[in-house]
């Protein structure tokens, strides 16, 4: 049973794949660097023993061997970087062994090329393989942020600390930059309060919460403008106030949910969470 990759000359390539070996039966796994009807070529060969034991032509004859249990699913795994000219064979999370790709089985060979997969079962013997996947590893150089569109900053972190925001809701989006190209943007809503103390007695009150139609806000201070947001970042509500410290917003169409209030005062915003019910 043979699965042909067409011959490639570049790339970082996995193989994971689940192998059972029932008693009795010896058979290969063979790594194919080129493969046409009547010229195959070998980067390598992994021989599982009806004994439970192993070994690997790789870099060189018999370079590496192994135990494995036999009547038992083994997850096997080989990594093949024709970019770097290397391969790797892993068995049940294990390093076995590592080698010069182009070196084929025996250490005298020079192709750089993937071919094919080939499961080499001798006559009268069997094996099971399930949950095949190759794919390509992609080499990751960091991440792209976002802020409300506008580009932030670049990253090689996974934990990233926005040193400027403003107290409002933020759209952030990142993107993960690869050798070989970039990922699909991921965007989040992040509520940001910022110059707020916890002691802050002159946080302004909204209720009820949850609220039906109308919202209450109360404050020691004096209140300059509203906005009602929800929770995609879209302004629903918008009103200049005349330096009121109690203000009273009837709203109606509003689907139950969570939304944001925006309350600015004396060059300070502050950005409250309620519930519409």
């Amino acid at each position: 049973m043979v699965y042909p990759t067409g011959n490639i000359e570049n790339g970082k390539h996995l193989f994971n794949m689940k192998m059972f070996f029932p008693s009795n039966n010896s058979d290969w796994l063979i790594f194919i660097q080129n493969y046409e009807v009547n010229a195959w070529e070998w980067g390598g060969q992994a021989k599982f023993q009806s004994d439970g034991t192993g070994y690997l032509d790789a870099g060189g004859a018999a370079a590496a061997s192994f135990t494995f249990n036999i009547n038992s699913w083994l997850n096997v795994s080989s990594f093949i970087n024709l970019d770097g000219d290397l391969a790797e064979f892993w068995l049940n999370d294990n390093l076995i062994h590592s080698w010069q790709w182009s070196k084929g089985p025996a250490g005298t060979g020079n192709l750089n090329q993937l071919g094919a997969m080939n499961f080499f079962q001798p006559d009268q013997s069997q094996f099971f393989v399930d949950d095949f996947e190759h794919g390509s590893v992609l080499t990751l150089t960091g991440y792209t942020i976002y802020r409300d569109g506008p580009f932030l900053d670049f990253t090689t972190e996974t934990v990233y600390t926005d040193n400027n925001p403003t107290a409002l809701l933020h759209e952030y989006c990142v993107i993960a930059i690869f050798e070989e190209g970039e990922s699909e943007q991921v965007c989040v809503l992040v509520d940001i309060l910022t110059g707020v103390s916890e002691m802050d007695n002159s946080m302004p009150h909204i209720c009820p919460n949850p609220a039906s139609d109308l919202l209450n806000i109360s404050s020691d201070k004096s209140i300059q403008k509203v906005n009602i947001i929800d929770v995609y970042g879209v302004l629903l509500y918008s009103s200049e106030i005349h330096s009121d410290k109690q203000i009273r917003i009837a709203f109606k169409d509003f689907s139950p949910g969570v939304y944001f209030v925006q309350i600015e005062m004396e060059n300070k915003k502050i950005l409250k969470k309620f519930l519409v019910r």
